[in-house]
């Protein structure tokens, strides 16, 4: 089974392999189709059964009419139309049930979705049969910083984007629908789906079909407008919505669902549902629905937000049921919170950081961390100094809830250091060694914590207290030159220094790392070498089998290609290549274990030789038979060693949880494990699936008998 990342990379070069442009001058893509997928159903009566029900509530609804407009349209464009093949030709068809998604705001008020993930019982949906591929998106807070970066902001969307791509025709018949043959419901027919400078800022400026980017020069948005319109028009895409900062002030728009003032040219975070939004009952699925319609993708709002993060992290701890009400005083709690909430519609943040002034602009980006015992946070703000000018501007904060598990305030500031650089696993406690690698340790500072700003997003604050604050304008002493910024020489206490460190003991997994592919002498001289080496072999570092030998296999494709520049191996590993890394393990395990003269005294019954490559087998008594290798004479494998236990782990797994003897049997094929049923039986113990069906059912226990 191959893994995430080598699938991810294979499908988009599949993509990249089969695209197209068609003779309409359209974008044509075939299906990603998985190539051990079950076969796919036509789920025509599915299909047929969800139409019937969409029909009923889009009449109830009186959406009908505009649905129905909807498909009248595609097919007058192309993108739908009626199916060709005749029913009793029909073969390998698949047909999606749809339905309608209403949106007030927006170009189309009521829009199909189809549903590729409906499946019948026991036969895979649509989804299941494709590969998802890797995500291309940009970051959404990427975006939003390219978007602030320069004086005029612009944002466009491309009409129908994804309708406006084609799709190969032998996969059409997997993209079936049924709609009404009229308005009058008497019989569904069956449709199916049809189809550089300016080059570099498109490439990083699009969010699926929104556009968003900014200039510097009011000239240069007109002819950016034309070029880029130009540009996706050769693959049939319609770029449409042009609004640029300037074009009509008296308009607001949405940015990635950010509110986009262009008259004042500021940002807000959208709260209007709060108008509307009624609060029936305050309860754990009420709480958390309410965070997640805030939504603020660079953490304007994350000290307030923390609030009632904290909140719901109480209410796991006590274990409350989603809907049930909370108890009084969280509930006082939380509608207080609510209700200042809309105090924070009028909160804004200049959309670009730079200032209106001319001249020559120094630029320096400051990173803030704190944490206390209920959360850290880390806050970025970039500082722009002009000739006249001095202006801080907040970029990015995150603020996150203390683990439910007790840690020290020392581990949490280094969790708020990891979250403020950016590094990717939050869950490992950093070295200081980590840290000297990432950064440069001279430019780390201590600051007192009434006067760090990333106090605010560690402890929380309400919405009146944030729009109180600096928050968004970050602290005043950074308003003022390097030499008044407050320094503090923090005191160390050697005893809290000492009680911090890591209690550890040394284990194969605390020993360097070493990666050695090389051949080995087998010789007592080097024995003492062998020992200490044999602790670090790489192949204690991992969990599973099959992806140690893959690695191994990397490994030695890797080498060979070093020495071999003018005929390297390429694609994926073959059988061979993985065959050749099990045995290289298979020979370092032997000589790390058999190279100790107790070990080896355990092979004095045995009639052992060493083949062509160096591995020791078992001679035995059917060397003559007509049979595999393998079978006829053995790998001889130590027993108990954790290599070992992986591969009998992973071959009664392979084996639908073999039992012990027939595990035993299998494994007799290719290796001669020293005390083999004592070592299967240890390793059967430890299978968490096999003890759960082990265990007997729970049972009434007899009654006595009355007294007569």
């Amino acid at each position: 089974m191959k893994y995430k990342k080598e699938n991810e990379y294979l499908t988009k070069l599949y993509f990249e392999e089969t695209v197209r442009i068609n003779e309409d001058g359209r974008y044509e893509v075939s299906l990603p189709w998985k190539g051990d997928h079950l076969p796919l159903p036509s789920n025509k009566e599915i299909a047929i059964k969800r139409l019937e029900t969409t029909t009923r509530k889009l009449h109830h609804e009186n959406l009908f009419t505009a649905y129905d407009d909807v498909f009248t349209e595609w097919a007058s464009l192309g993108i739908i139309g009626n199916d060709p093949v005749e029913s009793s030709s029909r073969h390998h068809e698949h047909y999606l049930p749809h339905r309608p998604v209403v949106k007030q705001q927006g170009t189309t008020k009521v829009r199909p979705v189809f549903d590729a993930s409906a499946r019948q019982v026991g036969s895979p949906s649509l989804n299941q049969c494709l590969e998802s591929g890797p995500n291309l998106l940009e970051l959404i807070p990427s975006l939003l910083l390219r978007f602030r970066e320069h004086k005029y902001g612009i944002v466009a969307d491309i009409e129908k984007a994804f309708l406006q791509i084609s799709v190969r025709p032998k996969d059409r018949n997997f993209l079936k629908f049924f709609w009404w043959n009229g308005k009058e419901n008497v019989e569904p027919k069956i449709m199916r789906h049809g189809r550089v400078r300016t080059i570099d800022i498109l490439l990083r400026s699009f969010y699926v079909d929104d556009l968003i980017t900014s200039l510097d020069n009011e000239a240069e948005i007109l002819p950016f407008i034309e070029e880029s319109h130009h540009i996706l028009a050769e693959g049939k895409f319609n770029l449409r919505g042009w609004k640029y900062t300037g074009d009509d002030p008296e308009q607001v728009t949405s940015v990635l669902e950010l509110i986009w003032n262009r008259r004042e040219d500021e940002l807000k975070i959208n709260l209007d549902w709060l108008e509307t939004y009624e609060l029936e009952i305050v309860s754990k699925r009420v709480i958390l629905s309410v965070i997640h319609r805030i939504f603020d993708p660079v953490g304007f709002l994350c000290p307030v937000l923390l609030m009632t993060k904290l909140m719901l992290q109480k209410m796991w701890k006590d274990n409350i049921p989603w809907d049930r009400e909370v108890e009084d005083n969280m509930k006082l709690e939380f509608l207080k919170w609510f209700e200042e909430l809309s105090s924070l519609k009028n909160l804004s943040v200049r959309r670009c950081f730079y200032p209106a002034s001319s001249g020559q602009h120094g630029i320096s980006v400051h990173t803030f961390c704190d944490a206390s015992q209920f959360a850290y946070a880390a806050a970025v703000f970039i500082r722009i100094e002009c000739a006249d000018v001095v202006q801080v501007n907040l970029l990015v904060a995150k603020s996150t809830v203390a683990p439910v598990k007790t840690i020290t305030i020392p581990r949490l500031e280094l969790l708020a250091a990891t979250v403020g650089f950016s590094v990717k696993n939050f869950g490992l406690f950093l070295s200081i060694t980590e840290f000297k690698r990432l950064t440069d340790p001279t430019l780390w500072k201590h600051l007192p914590g009434a006067q760090n700003p990333a106090n605010l997003p560690s402890r929380g604050c309400s919405a009146h207290q944030l729009s109180c604050s600096r928050w968004l304008e970050g602290p005043k002493w950074l308003l003022q030159t390097q030499e008044n910024w407050p320094v503090a020489k923090p005191v160390f206490d050697e005893q809290s220094v000492l009680k911090e460190r890591r209690k550890t003991h040394p284990t194969s997994k605390s020993l360097p790392f070493v990666c050695s592919l090389n051949q080995t002498e087998n010789n007592e001289s080097s024995s003492k070498d062998k020992k200490e080496d044999s602790s670090s072999r790489y192949y204690y570092y991992f969990s599973s089998y099959d992806r140690l030998l893959r690695m191994a296999a990397w490994m030695k494709r890797f080498i060979f290609n070093c020495k071999n520049s003018t005929s390297r191996i390429t694609g994926e590993l073959s059988h061979q290549e993985i065959k050749q890394a099990e045995l290289k393990i298979v020979k370092m395990i032997q000589d790390e274990y058999f190279i100790h003269e107790v070990n080896r005294k355990k092979l004095n019954s045995l009639t052992t030789y060493k083949d062509g490559e160096g591995i020791l087998r078992v001679k035995t008594k059917i060397t003559y038979r007509k049979d595999s290798e393998d079978f006829k004479n053995p790998i001889i494998l130590p027993s108990h060693h954790q290599v070992v236990e992986r591969l009998i782990m992973t071959e009664h797994k392979k084996n639908s949880h073999a039992g012990l003897q027939m595990l035993l049997n299998i494994l007799r094929e290719h290796y001669w494990i020293l005390n083999a049923r004592k070592t299967v039986r240890s390793v059967l113990s430890k299978c968490v699936i096999c003890l759960r069906h082990a265990k007997r059912n729970v049972t009434t226990p007899l009654c006595i008998t009355p007294r007569k």
